[in-house]
């Protein structure tokens, strides 16, 4: 659900700061009478052009798990997007995530059945590694990179922290699952897009579906995975 990471940034900042945050649609917002005062939610998408009264008016702009949403000719427009919200001297981030890094059998599937489906909606899944560069070649100062293995399930040290990310991580996984189930028959608009998926290119047998969710729940439960992130920031320079 949007806003719990900008309510989370608001407990660590003094002062009264403004919060601005967007998704395509009003359902992920939470209910409005727990929306702090300080804060706005409204719908936008990466692909679009941002209201004019944003540009170049944000210290800090924050966007993760989003690129793919661009699809694969759209990214670098929709990043120039994004950095071109940013104040001089201010910052930006990403977070996206690395499927080319698993820990067991059921994991491995599961992120190949990731490049699957999002070649079938031809949008990226593999954005992470070439942030950094992109920032680089936008002019931004000060790019720094971070590599992150989160640990689910069973490698996480903490028992909850363990349970909860395996919950979370699983029902993304549900996610990729249901849409790769889909036939070739079936046409999914994804988005606020007229992109199409096709799934009459998977490799995955209904069968070898059907059991995935049940051997990756197992997998994070017993051995326990990871879930690497690339976490990419810079500064934009001073006018």
């Amino acid at each position: 659900m949007i806003g719990l990471w900008l309510r989370d940034l608001q407990t660590s900042l003094p002062g009264e700061n403004v919060y601005v945050g967007t998704d395509i649609v009003e359902s992920y917002f939470p209910p409005k009478s727990r929306w702090p005062s300080n804060f706005t939610l409204q719908i936008q998408s990466i692909t679009k052009k941002w209201p004019k009264a944003f540009e170049e008016s944000f210290d800090l702009v924050h966007q993760r798990f989003a690129l793919p949403a661009a699809g694969k000719d759209g990214v670098r427009d929709a990043l120039h997007g994004l950095v071109s919200l940013v104040k001089p001297g201010g910052w930006i981030q990403f977070v996206e995530a690395d499927h080319s890094i698993f820990t067991g059998p059921a994991m491995g599937e599961l992120f190949k059945l990731v490049e699957e489906v999002f070649g079938a909606m031809n949008v990226g899944h593999d954005h992470a590694k070439d942030v950094k560069g992109m920032l680089e070649e936008e002019g931004l100062e000060v790019v720094e990179e971070r590599i992150v293995d989160v640990p689910l399930g069973a490698k996480n040290p903490s028992p909850d922290m363990g349970r909860k990310s395996a919950i979370a991580f699983a029902m993304g996984a549900d996610g990729i699952v249901g849409a790769a189930r889909r036939t070739s028959n079936e046409l999914l608009l994804w988005y606020e897009t007229e992109r199409v998926l096709d799934t009459s290119t998977c490799t995955f047998s209904q069968e070898r579906l059907d059991s995935l969710m049940s051997r990756i729940e197992r997998e994070l439960k017993e051995e326990g995975g990871i879930h690497r992130l690339y976490i990419v920031w810079g500064r934009r320079p001073f006018a």
